[in-house]
């Protein structure tokens, strides 16, 4: 999309600290500001399920690999509701 209209600015308030995490948050930030500058488009319906749908399966990567990193410090506090299936 040429004229895209940024929605969430990645700032250094947002960093934190883990390099590969800060990528997937500007990976997951981007995939929200391309779903926000979809909005008016003439395929509308085709681009909010293409991004909705990367939103859904990248975010799932991201919160495992948060999870592993988590078990992998022995953060034995993490609630059970908090890990996916």
């Amino acid at each position: 999309m040429n004229d895209k209209q940024v929605y969430i600015v990645w700032s250094e308030e947002l960093y934190t600290g883990f390099p590969t995490i800060d990528q997937q948050h500007k990976k997951i930030i981007d995939i929200a500001n391309n779903l926000h500058s979809s909005l008016g488009s003439d395929n509308l319906q085709k681009l909010i399920n293409t991004y909705l749908n990367q939103l859904k399966v990248y975010s799932t990567v991201h919160f495992r690999f948060e999870e592993k990193i988590l078990q992998n410090h022995k953060y034995l506090i993490l609630p059970r509701a908090y890990l996916l299936p």
